[in-house]
C-alpha cells in the first residue's frame, strides 16, 4: 500500500547516516542542480476522501543556506517550483521550521522558533470535521491552521519530501522515516 520513489539528483541509502544507522535514506543535490524528491507514488490523496490525515517524518538537515525544503502533502509534480496547493512543513527566512497550508498558490504560515538544522520529528494532523491542521515539531505543537487548506477535491501526494537548491551549498537531507495514517468514518459514508 506504500511504495516510495526518488526523483531528482541523488538518492543514497545508508550513506553517512547518523551513527551509521541502517534504514536512513539520503537525498542530496550538487550545487545549483535543482530538486531531489522522496515521495509515495502509489496513489494520490483527496482530502474529501478522509476524516483525518496524519503525516509524520523524521529528517535531518546539515545546513539551510540556499535550500528550500517541503515535507508533507503537496500537489507538486516533481519540479523545482512551489506547489499550488498542499499541507506541509517548510523553512522560513531564518532557517526555522514552519507549517504551511496552501491553496491556489496562497499560503497561511504557522511559524516556530525551531531551527531546521539537525534532527527533527515533524508531524501534522488534518481534521476534516473542523477543518484544521495542527503542526508539531519534536512533539510540541507550533500552532493550528484553519485558512488556505487545499480544496477537498485537490489530489496530492500523501508523503513527499522535496529539497530544492538555488545556491552553492551541496545540500542533503537524511530521512529516518516518513509515512501517513488515514482515518474515516465508514458509517457516515
Amino acid at each position: 500500500w506504500y511504495r516510495e520513489s526518488i526523483i531528482g539528483c541523488m538518492f543514497d541509502r545508508n550513506t553517512s547516516p547518523p551513527s551509521g544507522a541502517p534504514g536512513v535514506w539520503r537525498l542530496e543535490c550538487p550545487a545549483n542542480q535543482g530538486a531531489a524528491i522522496f515521495a509515495d507514488d502509489v496513489a494520490l490523496l483527496k482530502l474529501e476522501d478522509v476524516d483525518e490525515y496524519e503525516f509524520m517524518a523524521s529528517i535531518r538537515l546539515a545546513a539551510v543556506g540556499s535550500v528550500q525544503v517541503r515535507a508533507g502533502y503537496t500537489t507538486s509534480n516533481g519540479s523545482n517550483s512551489e506547489p499550488s496547493s498542499g499541507i506541509y512543513f517548510s523553512l522560513d527566512g531564518s532557517g526555522n521550521w514552519q507549517g504551511e497550508c496552501r491553496d491556489a498558490s496562497t499560503s497561511t504560515l504557522v511559524t516556530s522558533a525551531v531551527s531546521a538544522v539537525g534532527i527533527a520529528s515533524l508531524r501534522f494532523n488534518y481534521d476534516a470535521s473542523v477543518p484544521d491542521v495542527e503542526f508539531f515539531v519534536n512533539g510540541t505543537s507550533i500552532g493550528t491552521c484553519t485558512t488556505n487548506l487545499p480544496a477537498a477535491t485537490t489530489a496530492g501526494w500523501p508523503v513527499k519530501i522535496q529539497m530544492v537548491d538555488s545556491g552553492n551549498t551541496f545540500p542533503w537531507i537524511d530521512i529516518d522515516g516518513a509515512g501517513y495514517t488515514l482515518r474515516w468514518d465508514t458509517e457516515a459514508r
